[in-house]
């Protein structure tokens, strides 16, 4: 799973736009007799305001090693006394008392990013009262014709070309197979947004999805592609948004290439078929668009996906076939060699001096041999 870093974290907390809304919406619900799950607590901030709003109990969930640090802030700011610190998913946890508030902010562009939306229903589901309140609410995601000119040239057209005299063009799907962050003053809209999908987390059960979203060409031009965004109740008072009509926020402005720019007019029809779901450790997406003209004639049809815009080598795609049969290689044997030492007795140096002996091919010194114990300690050992 991805991570931010903190410097990630720090533009989060110093866009007022984004934190005002959210304070204020923590501050409305919280009392002496709160229990709060901060879910994605991150550097722990909205964790420090619900103990200074006057909160019995906070958890703060958070995979991401920069939890370690959320620690020293919260002594650091005295307010650690309240705050238990779960380096975990979420959905592997248990809370020895349900929460009454949940507060999240688990985003990217958009709020399909890592394991969200899951994590939300499941922390509903198992982690808080039946009738805690939930920050944000409700988002609501939509789409829109845009013409990005100057941000599709720079960081798709002028990647389509020649280099020194050799075709790249072949590889055009490695670039425009992607959700990217554009530029919001480099963005106008072509068309009406259209609603892709609403996500209730007070009631939301699907975790992936898919809208045939049809626009109406408003204005002559060239479009580019789609732009996104998100819009997000946090309360009945409170929202936040990265659309257009919105100042710039650090959610930035998504958008959706299109294989190259398209020249349409007014009343031309664009049909999209948008597809979000689960892939691995994060989300995918799908778009499909046709082009029609005035008189229905359809004069142009893309297929596109984020899947095809990692490069993966014919002999990975072999693996991923249900058929493949697996042999071990020798960094396999040597993880295997690793973990079977795993006896809480065991200290990691010996294993390394372990290591070292049985395959000196592979390390020929100490501190090799003891780096890999270390890095598998990180992953399998606690």
């Amino acid at each position: 799973m991805s991570h931010y870093d903190y410097p990630a974290y720090c533009a989060m907390l110093a866009d007022e736009r984004r934190l005002k809304p959210y304070s204020e919406a923590l501050r409305k619900v919280v009392s002496d007799e709160s229990v709060v799950l901060d879910l994605g607590s991150g550097t722990g901030f909205f964790s420090f305001l619900a103990v200074r709003y006057g909160a019995r109990k906070v958890y703060a969930v958070e995979t991401n090693p920069l939890i370690g640090l959320s620690k020293t802030l919260a002594s650091a700011n005295l307010v650690d006394e309240k705050i238990e610190f779960i380096k975990e998913s979420s959905t592997s946890i248990e809370l020895s008392e349900k929460a009454d508030i949940l507060v999240s902010d688990l985003h990217g562009t958009l709020p399909f990013y890592g394991k969200s939306p899951a994590s939300i229903i499941d922390a509903r589901e198992r982690l808080l009262k039946p009738d805690a309140h939930m920050i944000p609410e409700r988002e609501k995601v939509f789409f829109a014709l845009a013409n990005f000119e100057e941000f599709y040239r720079e960081k798709i057209g002028d990647n389509l070309g020649n280099f020194g005299g050799f075709d790249f063009s072949s590889a055009h799907h490695l670039i425009t197979d992607r959700l990217l962050n554009a530029y919001k003053e480099d963005l106008e809209l072509y068309s009406a947004p259209r609603l892709f999908a609403e996500l209730d987390y007070r009631t939301l059960t699907d975790t992936e999805f898919e809208a045939d979203l049809s626009f109406e060409v408003e204005r002559d031009g060239i479009i580019n592609g789609l732009r996104a965004w998100f819009e997000a109740d946090l309360d009945d008072e409170y929202a936040l948004s990265n659309s257009p009509d919105f100042p710039d926020m650090v959610y930035g402005a998504p958008v959706l290439p299109f294989p190259k720019p398209v020249s349409v007019s007014k009343g031309d029809r664009v049909d999209c078929k948008i597809s979000v779901f689960e892939k691995n450790e994060g989300y995918s997406m799908n778009w499909d668009t046709s082009i029609f003209d005035q008189t229905g004639k359809n004069s142009q049809r893309f297929h596109q996906s984020m899947l095809r815009a990692v490069f993966v080598p014919p002999d990975e795609i072999l693996k991923q076939s249900e058929y493949f049969m697996p042999r071990p290689t020798i960094e396999n044997e040597i993880d295997l060699f690793v973990l079977k030492r795993f006896d809480s007795e065991t200290p990691i140096g010996d294993i390394a001096d372990y290591l070292l002996e049985a395959y000196p091919a592979s390390f020929q010194e100490f501190e090799k041999a003891f780096e890999r114990v270390i890095s598998v300690v990180q992953k399998y050992g606690y």
